[in-house]
């Protein structure tokens, strides 16, 4: 009994440091661009991370292109904030506008 307690916690020590070692470090990354006037702006976005971009002018309505890939929101707290997420870990893409006066595009990609 004493030896089986032994290797179970041989095997429990040598295992644990190869789960932490599979764990990849994610760098965030911050992205400005300022004149977007009348251009699409491509958005890559990674399953299970959530993306903001942050707009100039207060959105009232989002539509997502293709719903089944992506889920996009937005909140009436911070109006200028959108929220990006993609549902599917498949490449997709899909094109979705922000719904305010003047007409801007963003296309996300995983």
């Amino acid at each position: 009994m004493r030896v089986f307690r032994r290797l179970l916690l041989l095997c429990f020590v040598w295992g644990t440091p190869g789960a932490f070692a599979q764990m990849t470090k994610v760098e965030p990354q911050i992205v400005t661009e300022t004149s977007l006037e009348g251009k699409v702006a491509v958005i890559e976005v990674a399953p299970r991370f959530v993306t903001t971009v942050r707009l100039p002018e207060a959105v009232n309505s989002l539509v997502v292109g293709d719903p089944s890939q992506f889920q996009a929101e937005h909140s009436e707290r911070e109006p200028r904030l959108i929220f990006v997420k993609a549902i599917s870990a498949k490449p997709a893409q899909s094109g979705r506008k922000p719904g305010k006066p003047k007409p801007r595009g963003f296309l996300s990609q995983v």
